[in-house]
């Protein structure tokens, strides 16, 4: 599988023991754990919003991926097909499905996160220069001790689990619903995931708006926006517009976003300002 490369290039730097190829190993290893996560995101990526898309660290991203598209995202998987083809024009039972017999076409390994994490965590620590402290004022460019190679062969021990129990990458299932930003971006979500995480992020990068969903007891499902009013300040004109919460949270301190007036084309400049008030005591 797509480890292969990292477990080779692992050993090879811990023959040797040296302080450096210790330091290069445990790089290594922190890169092919990033590695084992960025792949179940990147087959589950037309389900996920921008906010999941925004973290990088393993554990953040993996318990947005089970809050917002498969809480069973960190369980071992097995994909198999039936033999003879379902002759049924209807949802079977799961006792209906369990008559077929069926051959194994892939599995992919499950993934304990606190002890993925744990050793994701430890292996940084072995990536920066350490600092000096009044007991040890030495600085050392290679900050590894005597359980940096203990940390590493640990390390390498689930990545070949993880290389050697998976060969293909299988995706979350489960009934999905789908919307047009105003981007005009099409958006797709598993319906089980927005019930958890009814908040999420327009999946185009480039795009602002930010989104709540609602199901109903039902089944039906409502998108919605966020809306400011903006009221135009031309005297003869005062109407109200609407932008969206992404795009006037975006607008950074001391900067700008230009506004045209629906109505009148009135140019306007909107930004976050300090208001200050008298106090006034609540009336006893």
């Amino acid at each position: 599988m797509f480890l292969s490369s990292y477990i080779s290039r692992i050993e090879e730097l811990l023959e040797s023991g040296d302080a450096d190829k210790l330091t290069y190993a445990a790089l290594e290893a922190r890169l092919a754990l990033e590695r084992i996560c960025y792949e179940i995101l990147k087959i589950n990526i037309q389900h996920v919003d921008g906010n999941t898309r925004e973290k990088w660290q393993p554990k953040p991203l993996i318990n947005s991926l089970q809050e917002t598209v498969d809480p069973y995202i960190t369980s071992p998987k097995i994909i198999s097909i039936s033999k003879t083809p379902c002759e049924e024009d209807r949802n079977l039972t799961k006792e209906e499905f369990e008559q077929y017999d069926y051959v194994e076409i892939g599995r992919t390994a499950g993934i304990d996160l606190k002890k993925f994490n744990s050793i994701y965590q430890s292996l940084g620590s072995y990536l920066h220069t350490r600092m000096p402290r009044p007991e040890t004022i030495e600085i050392s460019r290679y900050p590894v001790n005597d359980k940096t190679k203990e940390k590493i062969i640990e390390a390498l021990y689930l990545i070949k689990h993880h290389n050697e129990a998976t060969n293909v990458q299988i995706g979350a299932f489960g009934e999905t619903t789908s919307f047009k930003c105003l981007c005009g971006t099409v958006n797709t979500r598993i319906i089980n995931g927005i019930k958890k995480s009814p908040a999420l992020k327009c999946v185009n990068t480039e795009c602002l708006h930010k989104w709540k969903v609602t199901v109903s007891d039902e089944g039906d499902i409502e998108w919605k926006t966020p809306l400011v009013e903006l009221v135009c300040k031309n005297n003869n004109c005062k109407s109200v517009n609407q932008a969206t919460h992404g795009q006037i949270f975006a607008i950074h301190k001391g900067k700008f976003h230009s506004w045209s007036c629906g109505s009148c084309g009135t140019e306007h400049l909107v930004g976050w300002g300090l208001s200050v008030q008298q106090w006034q005591s609540p009336k006893k």
